[in-house]
């Protein structure tokens, strides 16, 4: 028995290809597999993202800390009450 669709020929349909016994398909490891890569692939860029924010110069405990009323020459901050300095 042959089944023909939009110009194409199949010889039986996939679910009685053993005869009118309908065939099961186990898709779980499949399932997994592609959950397991997603979740890698969400860890790696998470990974790449924060790696780059973090300037490993930078993250030192300060040398110098002023503490007082101190002006920045800022017009959004004119004074501050310590400031940090990393030589």
């Amino acid at each position: 028995m042959a089944v023909r669709g939009a110009g194409l020929f199949f010889p039986r349909k996939p679910e009685t290809l053993l005869g009118d016994t309908p065939v099961q398909f186990n898709l779980q490891p499949i399932e997994k597999t592609i959950t397991a890569f997603l979740l890698l692939g969400i860890s790696l860029c998470a990974v790449i993202v924060t790696a780059g924010c973090v300037n490993p110069e930078e993250t030192g405990p300060a040398d110098t800390l002023y503490l007082g009323n101190v002006v920045t020459m800022d017009d959004k901050n004119p004074t501050a009450e310590a400031v940090a300095v990393k030589d």
